[in-house]
């Protein structure tokens, strides 16, 4: 061999040697501060092995070094023996170590200055002054370290230098002695990678290597590998068929200033700045989706290759210098490390505009190829290769990544992912979700969109704004076509368009927030604070539960409303798929096959709307499930068509967290859109009241959004929880009574605010919420959960065609009052139905029947009165009772009066006012005696004085209607035939006619004598109960006297104290109303007919009766009669002082009586003595009387006969 070539192979070992001693040899601190100083210059580069080799042609002598020659000789030996790898790299690394130094000062020793000049860039004159200012303290005869210093600095670096560097760079890369290199360093790997027989001098075996560098493990190979790289990455001429297949592009889009001179070579123009060559790639990449698809893929090898080391992207190294040594001087240089840096750190204000720039160009090539994303690939090779994501239908170009991403993410359905990978596809979806511009898709979609509404968001540079601006723009447009009842296809100015709303579902569906808040920058920035005080992940949930944590939060006073504002912009998209909910999906993904038939596919694979597809769309999936719920409205096999109880939870918390607004629910948005925008005005809060909106005017809007509302409705009866305005309303009374039930479901939070919605410290906000969700119910009988779930088999047996609740309620009316068929409904829909009745009766809206029957008459009789409470339908009945309201309001009073008397459980006033009395005195009584109970203990509730006035309400009205007194209807039942037969009788004189059989001592039944004396008992014992003496009496005093008596003073008592008061006055001017005085006469008497009837005197004269008229008989009067023989027979009276006071009293009672009401003439004494009910006592004594006095008469006429004929005789 030529001394010339042994010096250049010499020169070259020596160099190849001292690269590939440095990454082993070293600690890695020591390498990263080295690399480091090297970072931006990328001096990439060797010798220039052509020129060694002609300055040592022209060197005098040819003579070998004797060093060289043994280390050559040791060379060719470890060849021909073919030795392992290993020893020979070994070898070459002994060669370099123990003479690099003397090799070089004898290669030096033979060259003149000229040869120096020709063989080292730090004697070529062109360099010498750059070399002078910027690498001074580097030694000239180091090429390396010079070409690293003058890159560093490669824009000042002069024209002429530039080009020395250049022509040493190109010259290296085409020296066959290269390969020969590097079969040395590499020879193990060159035929594991494919790489053997490649032609020598063509750069074919550098380029192979290269595209498989990291795949080696060979230290040596791979630091020698490296540094070459970084000399052809630095210009992209170097790089292999760069030229060839990107020509045309550069020339396009002017990305260098080069000539064309032949088929290997384009040639700098004389204007093109220093350095700009290694730019040329970062500016085809920003056209990279208008290159030709040659060009394209040749820019992926590229990029694949260099995603590893940050210095090896020479536009992105150069820009952002000062941010790589400020947040990065402690991060290791290779594995994608810094690169990984320079993304946490891109929306930090210390960032140049010109270093984001690159670094979101080079994230752009990322999204286009996920190998470009060094630490992406190497964390989630074996996932990719496991789980077949790079099979045939992911080709190179835009949405790589994101199929790459949407592959994993189903594969972690039903595998779990390495831990590694997860963590970086997370970090990926950050990075998609903060920057807008890294979605070609999204850029194309909204670039008009942007520059016309987010253009603010567009300049600043805060991480995920213009993404959030477009989010809120597209809520924020719903709304205004909300208010403005505009149709759903958005117009293409001032507002988002349709393909960029579009775009955005589809970003969101890709990168799939819902899995993990993090990934939505925006959010987690303005939320964290409140996250990590009220929403840390319990162990096991995950970021997922976070986002519902938010969701059900929502209404928190400490969430900030930024957060607040975000969250809902992001759900609006979320509510939008099925699969964005992991928990949903993941609980209810068979349900949703099952049931919906719903098949879960990427965004990618979905096909486009065309109106002709059976599938399901996504948003509808939910409602499809919460549909099933409402199974008696369909004839299908129950089993197959329920969703699980696992995944009917699921449905409710989401139905729940998104009852904050009518857009979080597409299925009810887009059914009712035109419904919104002519029924319900725009609203102050977040859209809960637009639910409540529509739900009021339910008869209303249209059939399609009533589908989809009745749907809705069915689940909130369920878990009134997603009823949001009655929960901020209701908040404190929940804590407060229904704690245990608020996480219960199944209907038991609203029925416990009912039970305590007319407590007297309950706000009035909440009973007002209450109140109209009672009215929602009666709607739809699908509204009432648990009358709904309890009467499901009932109804479908007994009322199948009925539709509302109150068609429910009236159906089932008749069939409770049919023992018989009561028999037959079960106990669990017996306990809703009498429940449901009772709630029906606490207020007259409650009631659409009788509030259509009587509304006018509660506007005129009941104006004053508060609803609620059943007052408003307490006072209806008062009126009926005067007969003051209409027809038909006094038939339906009637009816419902029926049904409470019969079944008292449903009579609300008397199971609420009374509920104390009943556990203490009716316990263990029959429900349907529980009225019977209370009239019996109604004098011993002395402190219970709300009970005894509502018993008394119930006893008028059974006095003035005898189907409203089922036990004497019963008791009668033969005597009411045969007695009362042939009157056309109204049934308020029916009681007058068995009281009147009664006095006349008629063969009444037994059972009926005692009910007719009950309550003929009852009655003076309460004069209100008596509806004659009330009619009879209209405007008189003695009513309002009597009205005004204690109860339990009776009747007898009501008129001592009104004639007791009036002893002396003018008899004439006391009643003017001679029905009313013949009522007055009927008391008395009554009062005299049995003791029991004067509880007071029966009780201040018990011992005198027990010792002065113990063999009396009680009835017809015949005590009352004993006492009174007692006291007038005595004088003074033998009676105790108590007694005798009580008698006298009465006497004089009665004598005023007589006094107030005479009778005027004949006729009117003869009408009040038959139309007394006493009359046959009063005739037979007015008969003996009459005779009484005829004998005497006769007897004294005669005499005075006798003494007038003896007068005349004498």
């Amino acid at each position: 061999m030529a001394y010339s070539s042994w010096v250049g192979m010499a020169f070259l070992l020596l160099c190849i040697s001292c690269l590939a001693q440095e990454i082993p040899t070293r600690q890695v601190g020591a390498e990263n501060a080295r690399l480091r100083r090297t970072r931006v210059s990328v001096a990439e580069g060797l010798p220039a092995a052509q020129r060694v080799k002609q300055t040592a042609a022209r060197s005098p002598g040819n003579a070998r070094q004797p060093g060289q020659g043994v280390q050559q000789a040791k060379l060719r030996t470890a060849q021909n023996t073919g030795r392992q790898g290993e020893v020979e790299r070994n070898a070459a690394v002994n060669v370099g170590r123990k003479s690099k130094v003397a090799s070089r000062e004898k290669v030096d020793s033979v060259m003149s200055e000229a040869e120096k000049a020709r063989n080292y860039i730090g004697h070529r004159p062109q360099c010498a002054e750059d070399v002078d200012v910027y690498c001074s303290n580097v030694q000239r005869e180091n090429n390396f370290q010079l070409l690293f210093c003058l890159q560093r600095q490669a824009e000042r670096v002069s024209k002429k230098c530039h080009q020395v560097l250049w022509q040493f760079k190109w010259n290296l890369t085409q020296d066959a002695r290269l390969d020969h290199t590097l079969q040395q360093w590499c020879k193990p790997e060159i035929p594991q990678s494919g790489c053997a027989g490649k032609e020598p001098g063509k750069g074919e075996l550098l380029s192979c290597l290269l595209s498989k560098r990291k795949d080696f493990s060979n230290p040596q190979c791979q630091s020698v590998l490296m540094r070459i790289q970084m000399i052809v990455f630095s210009d992209f001429r170097l790089i292999r068929g760069f030229v060839e297949d990107c020509r045309k592009d550069i020339e396009k889009f002017k990305c260098a200033k080069v000539q064309f001179v032949d088929a290997n070579i384009l040639r700098e123009q004389s204007d093109t700045p220093a350095g700009s060559q290694g730019l040329t790639i970062a500016c085809l990449e920003e056209h990279i989706d208008d290159l030709a698809e040659v060009c394209q893929k040749r820019l992926s090898v590229k990029e694949e290759q260099a995603a590893d080391d940050v210095r090896l992207d020479r536009a992105l190294a150069r820009a952002c210098q000062q941010e790589l040594e400020k947040f990065c001087s402690d991060v290791p240089v290779q594995q994608g490390k810094e690169y990984d840096c320079l993304y946490h750190h891109k929306f930090d204000e210390a960032v140049s505009k010109e270093c984001r720039r690159q670094i979101r160009r080079r994230q752009k090539i990322e999204s286009r190829d996920y190998k470009a994303d060094y630490s992406f690939a190497k964390a989630c090779k074996g996932d990719i290769e496991k789980h077949h994501c790079l099979d045939s239908n992911i080709k190179y170009g835009f949405g790589r990544m994101a199929k790459i991403l949407l592959c994993l993410d189903e594969a972690a359905e039903d595998d779990e992912l390495s831990t590694n990978c997860e963590a970086k596809i997370e970090d990926a979806k950050e990075r998609i979700m903060g920057d807008f511009e890294l979605s070609h898709a999204l850029v194309d979609a909204c670039h008009q969109d942007v520059n016309s509404q987010c253009r603010e968001e567009a300049d600043s540079a805060k991480e995920g704004a213009v993404i959030e601006c477009l989010m809120g723009k597209v809520v924020d447009e719903e709304e205004d076509e909300d208010e403005d009842n505009q149709p759903q296809n958005r117009p293409a100015t001032g507002k988002v368009s349709e393909k960029c709303a579009n775009e955005i579902q589809r970003l969101i569906e890709r990168v799939d927030p819902g899995s993990d808040y993090h990934i939505d920058h925006t959010l987690e920035r303005s939320c964290k604070p409140f996250i990590m005080s009220e929403c840390t992940p319990d162990t096991g949930e995950g970021d997922a539960a976070v986002l519902s944590c938010l969701m059900e939060k929502v209404d928190n006073t400490k969430m900030p409303d930024e957060c607040r504002k975000h969250l809902m912009h992001l759900q609006y998209f979320i509510a939008r798929d099925f699969k964005l909910d992991h928990q949903l999906y993941s609980t209810c993904k068979e349900d949703a096959n099952r049931i919906c038939s719903a098949s879960f596919m990427n965004p990618e694979e979905q096909p486009q709307e065309d109106g002709n597809s059976n599938e399901l769309p996504p948003q509808m999936i939910l409602a499809c499930l919460y549909r099933a719920e409402i199974a008696e409205d369909e004839n299908e096999d129950e089993e197959s068509h329920r969703v699980s109880r696992s995944c009917h939870a699921e449905v409710l918390r989401v139905l729940r967290e998104r009852a904050v607004s009518v857009r979080l629910n597409p299925a009810i948005h887009d059914a009712c859109l035109t419904d919104l925008g002519s029924l319900c005005p725009p609203s102050d809060d977040d859209g809960s009241q637009e639910f409540k909106c529509l739900q009021q005017h339910y008869d209303r809007v249209t059939s399609t959004c009533r589908v989809a509302l009745k749907r809705w409705t069915a689940a909130e009866a369920e878990d009134i929880r997603m009823d949001k305005p009655l929960i901020r309303a209701c908040q404190a009374a929940i804590q407060k009574y229904c704690k245990e039930e608020a996480n219960r479901g199944e209907g038991a939070l609203i029925q416990c605010l009912v039970e305590h919605k007319n407590d007297a410290d309950l706000p009035h906000a909440c009973n007002e919420e209450i109140q109209d969700f009672q009215k929602i119910e009666m709607k739809d009988k699908s509204f009432d959960f648990n009358l709904r779930k309890a009467c499901r088999t009932d109804g479908k047996k007994f009322c199948p065609e009925v539709k509302t609740r109150q068609e429910v309620l009236d159906c089932f009316k008749d069939h409770l009052l049919d023992k018989e068929i009561e028999s037959q409904i079960s106990q669990e829909c017996l306990t809703q139905l009498k429940l449901a009745f009772k709630e029906r009766g606490e207020n007259i809206d409650l009631d659409s029947a009788l509030h259509n029957a009587c509304g006018q008459d509660a506007e005129q009789l009941c104006n004053s009165v508060s609803p609620g409470e059943a007052k408003v339908v307490e006072c209806l009945r008062e009126h009926d009772a005067r007969r003051e309201v209409s027809p038909g309001c006094h038939d339906l009073l009637q009816q419902r009066e029926e049904l409470q008397v019969k079944i008292p459980q449903v009579d609300y006033r008397l199971m609420t006012i009374c509920k104390s009395s009943i556990h203490r005195f009716c316990s263990e009584t029959h429900p349907r005696d529980i009225l019977y109970c209370l009239e019996d203990h109604k004098l011993a509730m002395s402190g219970d004085v709300g009970c005894q006035r509502v018993i008394t309400e119930r006893q008028i009205e059974a006095g003035r209607n005898i189907d409203l007194d089922p036990r004497l209807v019963t008791a009668c039942r033969k005597d009411i035939p045969k007695f009362c037969r042939d009157k056309k009788l109204q049934k308020d004189e029916v009681i007058r006619c068995l009281k009147g059989a009664l006095d006349k001592r008629q063969s009444l039944t037994e059972s009926c004598r005692i009910a007719v004396q009950f309550r003929e008992q009852q009655s003076l014992m309460d004069i209100r109960l008596d509806a004659q003496f009330y009619d009879a009496c209209k405007g008189e005093e003695v009513l309002k006297k009597c009205l005004d008596v204690p109860q339990g003073t009776g009747a007898i008592g009501c008129l001592k104290e009104f004639f007791g008061s009036k002893k002396g006055a003018n008899s004439a001017k006391l009643i003017q109303n001679n029905e009313c005085v013949m009522e007055v006469g009927r008391i008395m008497h009554e009062g005299v007919a049995d003791i029991h009837n004067d509880p007071v005197l029966f009780t201040h004269c018990m011992l005198d009766l027990k010792h002065f008229c113990s063999d009396i008989p009680f009835g017809s009067g015949k005590k009352i009669v004993c006492l009174l023989e007692v006291y007038t027979t005595n004088k003074p009276s033998k009676l105790s002082d108590d007694c005798s006071r009580q008698v006298s009293m009465r006497v004089d009672m009665w004598d005023s009586a007589v006094k107030v009401a005479p009778p005027d003439s004949l006729p009117e004494l003869a009408s009040l003595i038959m139309q007394s009910e006493a009359r046959s006592t009063i005739l037979t004594s007015g008969t003996v009387v009459i005779i009484v006095l005829l004998v005497f008469g006769c007897f004294i006429g005669r005499k005075c006969r006798r003494r007038k004929k003896r007068g005349k005789s004498l």
